[in-house]
């Protein structure tokens, strides 16, 4: 079964949710943290952004889970990867292929990171709808975590 996931045929595009803010970082191991999302367009989820460690290079555990709401019907469960991740930069969570997200439909895409703590970003609404680049595709973002920094995505529908 390959819940949701497709080859790669379009152009990879970036969504970024916020900025860093300035000397602030916390741990987000032990804990699935969310967050809550919807998009007006269909799209293949191709990577998930993280911020990077904040002190010093390090090894991160990551576990993924994607949920869709209100059912909380799991969709992706419990991928799991190891990754080495330098200090400051930001690392990425691959997908097999892309990671199908319906149009006008809330998930919630859960994580867990264990190893040091990282950065947070600077959200200036915890409910925000942010357009993007191309006029066409808009995310709606409910209350979520401050850690999940970038959405690498391709459009499924022209």
């Amino acid at each position: 079964m390959n819940n949701g996931i497709l080859k790669l045929k379009d152009k990879e595009r970036t969504f970024s949710r916020g900025t860093v803010k300035k000397d602030a970082f916390r741990g987000f191991g032990g804990v699935t943290h969310r967050i809550r999302m919807k998009v007006n367009r269909r799209i293949g989820l191709t990577r998930l952004g993280f911020l990077g460690p904040h002190e010093a290079n390090g090894y991160y555990e990551v576990t993924i889970v994607i949920e869709t709401v209100p059912d909380w019907r799991i969709v992706l469960d419990h991928k799991k990867i190891g990754v080495y991740a330098k200090k400051g930069e930001m690392f990425y969570i691959e997908f097999d292929g892309v990671f199908t997200l319906e149009a006008n439909k809330y998930y919630s895409i859960g994580f867990m990171l264990n190893g040091p703590k990282t950065g947070v970003l600077e959200l200036k609404n915890w409910r925000s709808v942010i357009q993007v680049e191309d006029n066409s595709t808009v995310f709606y973002f409910l209350l979520g975590s401050r850690q999940l920094a970038e959405l690498k995505y391709v459009l499924l529908d022209k």
